[in-house]
């Protein structure tokens, strides 16, 4: 039925305040494909995999980048961290690009979210001399010079992606990476100009964007997003309150969009229980009209997406789901909603372009919420159906 599909929101484009324009309000969430060449250069089977997404999701997000060596976070990540990754940034804005729609580069700097390992050998490095949560590996405080490579590196590495054709960049400040660990009560204990209070907190994280809308000047139309993590789970850590205020701080300062990283799309806040608003629409009420907000998290049919945006989400991020359907949105476009494929089998793998080093972290760590059509409890009459244990954890 060619009918059913004009009725979603999720189709209709947008403008930026800055003038680009989206096809529609469907993104491809930054997804973690561990699949790079160990210098940071992307492979060809990361190529393929996003060639074969980028015809649908109004805007693409990239997998992380690192902006400098001594941040990177994990193996196979892709750099943009000097001119000998440009060849590879313009092989991904090439790949991203090819379906016609706009594409971004998330950057980002680990902080104590890496090892000595990964940096071979070279030290952890984060706000304070505090582990990250499930880490025992302990960070050394950063020093001065430290702080402000690593603010030149963001603004370097925007540069590269204006080079290589990209539409914008994403600042990565959530996910308990470096920004946040600026941000962060729990993990900023710094006693200068970047730790202690709120507002002495807030000052790397401003400075990584200062730098990067100082790159981007000339090229107006290029978007500038941040992600941002609104709660954290440990005791002493972030709460909804504060960045939400940090939020409004950043649509003060220039952001294009703020990207929420979440679970679930329509959670509610699980350190500030006595809040039972959706995060989403908690975020929209504090931000000016001309910032729109992506949320992400457990979207699976076109049903889900438009409740995200009915909650006030402007833009709705798929990660998962176009792992398992690459063309979601031309078969929601075409009225094809019976097509669409929600559940993975294994022997999809080389069809979907799913690389050795994605299937293992599918089948093990990234497997909450994730449905794979063996799977006990599977429902072949549901099966966008996430599993979950009796206490409504994701399985």
């Amino acid at each position: 039925n060619g009918s059913i599909m004009t009725d979603y929101n999720f189709l209709q484009s947008y403008t930026f305040k800055n003038g680009a324009v989206i096809n529609n309000r469907i993104v491809f969430a930054p997804t973690t494909l561990r699949s790079s060449f160990e210098e940071g250069s992307i492979s060809p089977i990361e190529e393929d995999y996003y060639k074969m997404r980028a015809g649908g999701p109004g805007l693409l997000i990239s997998e992380v980048a690192y902006v400098i060596d001594s941040q990177k976070g994990f193996e196979g990540q892709i750099g943009a961290a000097n001119e000998n990754h440009l060849v590879s940034l313009k092989k991904l804005a090439v790949a991203m690009k090819s379906g016609g729609q706009k594409a971004v580069l998330q950057i980002f700097a680990a902080g104590s979210r890496s090892n000595t390992r990964i940096l071979r050998g070279k030290p952890l490095l984060s706000a304070s001399d505090i582990p990250t949560y499930k880490s025992d590996e302990i960070p050394q405080e950063m020093t001065e010079k430290e702080i402000q490579d690593t603010i030149q590196a963001f603004g370097d590495a925007t540069r590269l992606a204006i080079e290589a054709g990209f539409d914008g960049v994403e600042i990565h400040g959530a996910n308990l990476y470096l920004i946040q660990q600026f941000l962060s009560p729990a993990t900023n204990h710094r006693k200068d100009n970047w730790g202690g209070d709120f507002n002495h907190r807030i000052n790397f994280p401003l400075s990584v964007l200062s730098e990067v809308l100082i790159t981007r000047h000339e090229n107006p139309d290029f978007l500038v997003g941040y992600r941002l993590s609104p709660e954290e789970p440990f005791e002493d850590g972030l709460r909804i309150e504060e960045t939400i205020e940090f939020a409004k701080i950043l649509a003060d300062s220039g952001i294009d969009y703020l990207h929420l990283s979440l679970q679930q799309f329509d959670q509610s806040p699980f350190k500030s229980p006595e809040i039972t608003r959706p995060i989403v629409a908690l975020f929209k009420a504090a931000l000016p009209s001309d910032v729109p907000l992506i949320t992400v998290g457990m979207v699976r049919r076109p049903k889900d997406a438009q409740a995200a945006i009915g909650i006030g989400a402007d833009f709705v991020a798929l990660g998962r789901q176009l792992i398992a359907e690459p063309n979601w949105v031309q078969k929601v476009e075409n009225g094809e909603e019976e097509a669409i494929r929600y559940a993975m089998s294994k022997s999809d793998y080389e069809l979907l372009k799913i690389s050795p080093s994605l299937s293992s972290w599918l089948e093990t760590r990234f497997k909450r919420g994730f449905v794979y059509v063996g799977d006990p409890g599977f429902n072949a009459q549901e099966p966008w159906k996430i599993l979950r244990d009796e206490k409504g954890k994701l399985i």
